[in-house]
């Protein structure tokens, strides 16, 4: 075989190149990208067909890109916001990064009068030794979908902020609402457990009253004999007295001395236990008290309000109770307990029975229960009965406060916990579960 001449090599080399050539130009058609080559020693700007293609140009009207003003083109199809970052972009590439990849995206007028975006990315030839030379290569790729679909995107993110901005603001406004709301429910609440024990205390200075009657008029009674007995004794003296009549005179003023000191110890009784309950009840003090005693003096308060209705309280607290705790708030539950007992356990009913038993349940815990014999609830009443302001007796005694404010001194204040068992005209019983120490717990660490 001969070795090939210098003409059929030069001959094949240049087969080669048309058929590289040509499989670039179909490689540049089926990629939809417009190639273009910088001679920056001959300042010249070469662009493949598919370059103007992109744009809506013929390439016949730029002589397939040989105009020497085809750098001037450029410039001028240039977006006036993307011009001078472009240009100066390119000209920074083959000043300081000739050896790295050149990229940059800007806007080139569309033929058709709109805008379409570019992404050019290229790269610097080099020799055989390896060195830079004076032409860079590149394409031209159409993202202008990319950036339709990036600029939606920023637009959507922009609008979700606003929105999540205005949803800020309204969740600020809705809660700055909300706690004025509920300072205003807690200051309404306040004004009614104020107004409660107001009310409690009323009823205190009734029944004491009441029951105080009883022993001043006993020993008003009482001094009024001994006066009249006194004059009778001096009557005598001035016209002779006898024994029998000085024996007589002496027995009736110890008798009348011994009702007069058993009378009034009991009004001093009664008015020092409604001293304590009234302190208890208008104060809030704590200290340590048997329960016992706070539960005697409930039932005599509300005695006048007992006889009334024709309601018999039954006294089942034994002694030997003693709670470190706040004795006017519950004196306040046992007298609404009672008071709720009145008012809706008993409607039509002759025989009226309240009992009221506690226990001890363990050594921190104490078990306070209030029961009737009325007519007792229905399951979907019991769950609304500690509800503010629901009554079944609106207008005719109930104001739906009196349970709603007991749950709530139970299981704030004094830090326990209150459940009712009832049944239809089986009785209601209410049963207060209590820290022997008070400590404000809930009633979930209540029931821990």
């Amino acid at each position: 075989m001969k070795p090939p001449t210098f003409a059929s090599a030069a001959q094949l080399a240049q087969a080669s190149l048309r058929r590289e050539s040509a499989r670039f130009s179909v490689l540049a058609q089926v990629s939809g990208m417009g190639v273009w080559e910088w001679d920056q020693e001959r300042q010249h700007l070469w662009c493949s067909p598919e370059y103007f293609k992109m744009l809506g140009r013929d390439p016949a009207a730029f002589g397939s890109g040989e105009r020497p003003n085809l750098t001037e083109v450029w410039a001028s199809w240039l977006h006036p916001d993307d011009r001078e970052r472009a240009v100066q972009a390119f000209a920074d590439y083959l000043r300081l990064a000739p050896e790295g990849l050149y990229e940059s995206a800007f806007r080139m007028r569309h033929s058709g009068g709109g805008w379409v975006w570019i992404l050019s990315r290229g790269s610097t030839l080099r020799d055989a030794d390896g060195r830079c030379t004076s032409q860079t290569v590149g394409a031209h790729i159409n993202v202008t979908s990319l950036k339709e679909v990036q600029m939606r995107l920023h637009e959507s993110e922009q609008r979700l902020q606003s929105l999540n901005a205005s949803l800020e603001q309204r969740v600020q406004e809705r809660t700055a609402r909300l706690s004025t709301a509920l300072s205003r429910l807690r200051h309404a609440q306040d004004e009614l457990l104020q107004s409660e024990k107001l009310a409690s205390l009323g009823a205190l200075v009734a029944g004491v009253a009441h029951e105080l009657n009883t022993p001043i008029g006993n020993a008003v009674t009482v001094a009024s004999t001994l006066t009249q007995a006194h004059r009778d004794f001096r009557d005598q003296v001035a016209r002779g007295l006898t024994r029998g009549a000085l024996q007589h005179y002496l027995a009736d003023v110890e008798e009348g001395g011994q009702i007069i000191e058993r009378n009034l110890s009991r009004a001093a009784e009664l008015i020092g236990g409604f001293k304590q309950l009234a302190v208890d009840q208008t104060s809030y003090q704590r200290r340590r008290f048997e329960l016992h005693g706070v539960v005697r003096e409930i039932i005599l308060a509300m005695r006048p309000a007992l006889r009334k209705t024709h309601c018999q309280v039954v006294d089942a607290v034994p002694e030997g109770l003693p709670l470190d705790s706040f004795p006017g708030p519950l004196g306040q539950v046992l007298m609404n307990l009672i008071n709720n007992a009145l008012v809706h356990a008993f409607e039509g009913q002759a025989d009226k029975v309240i009992t009221v038993t506690a226990r001890a349940v363990g050594p921190a815990w104490l078990s306070v229960s209030v029961a009737d014999n009325g007519c007792g609830m229905a399951p979907e009443i019991q769950k609304k009965i500690f509800d503010p302001f629901y009554t079944t007796r609106l207008g005719q005694g109930g104001s739906g406060l009196g349970l709603h404010i007991v749950y709530t001194l139970v299981t704030g204040l004094l830090g326990g916990r209150i459940e009712v068992q009832s049944a239809p005209a089986q009785g209601s019983c209410f049963t207060v579960l209590l820290p022997v120490y008070a400590q404000r717990a809930d009633a979930d660490a209540v029931g821990a």
